[in-house]
């Protein structure tokens, strides 16, 4: 079952022009807080987005060639801010927001809050929980991409089983909709889509089931869930979960 968009986000992020962030309700997987970001690309970010972020911060936006690029960039780390901001009681600009070595933002594990980001073209993913690890992946569907091809590098045998018979329409779906619950899967277990993709499998049953043989993951497949999330026309999005 898509898990679908409801109920507009609180009066915590206004006032930001250059993404409109709304709130997945019901929640997408128990104690996983989900959000939307929906950004207005062509234009620079404003002032709205930029009053929250650090020096530092502001010096990686500007030196983004593109413009979307900076939208992106300031809408994103603007709106995670604000969220991190709301959960733990502290204003956004003192929320203290730290980069492991792979590039993946966090906050110090004494606040007991995972959470994680994607975006592609004019959208992108939040996910906020208070325990276990959770991952986002959202992806614009292209066609210049080669999906045969490709799906025969990164799906296991038992996914690419479900590709079988499809016309090139749903074939293209179904890779990006595998895709997306793979990235997740991988950003939840810090992994990263480099991992060996293959290992395992992600079904899509009555609900999407994992399967995995016994070794090939570092935790074990029944602790993983992972849903897809409602996206617009022209994209793919997916929440996965690893409890404790």
């Amino acid at each position: 079952m898509v898990r679908r968009v409801r109920a507009p986000l609180g009066s915590g992020l206004d006032g930001v022009a250059c993404v409109r962030a709304t709130r997945f309700d019901p929640e997408p997987l128990p104690g996983v807080s989900t959000f939307r970001l929906s950004y207005r690309l062509g234009a620079e970010p404003d002032p709205g987005a930029l009053e929250c972020l650090l020096s530092e911060e502001l010096e990686r936006m500007q030196k983004f060639h593109f413009v979307d690029d900076r939208v992106r960039y300031a809408g994103t780390r603007s709106t995670l801010r604000r969220l991190l901001g709301e959960a733990l009681a502290l204003e956004p600009g003192r929320v203290p927001l730290e980069t492991a070595a792979a590039g993946k933002p966090l906050v110090p594990a004494a606040f007991g809050l995972e959470f994680n980001v994607s975006h592609s073209g004019g959208e992108g993913l939040v996910a906020l929980c208070r325990s276990g690890r959770v991952g986002v992946d959202v992806e614009l569907i292209r066609h210049d991409v080669d999906h045969r091809a490709l799906s025969a590098r990164v799906f296991a045998p038992a996914e690419l089983r479900e590709f079988s018979g499809l016309d090139e329409a749903a074939a293209r779906l179904r890779f990006y909709r595998g895709w997306v619950y793979k990235e997740a899967v991988l950003k939840a277990l810090g992994l990263g889509i480099g991992a060996e993709t293959r290992a395992f499998s992600v079904l899509e049953r009555d609900a999407l089931v994992i399967e995995a043989a016994k070794g090939a993951l570092p935790v074990d497949a029944r602790q993983l869930s992972v849903v897809a999330l409602q996206a617009p026309a022209g994209y793919c999005a997916a929440l996965a979960y690893v409890s404790d």
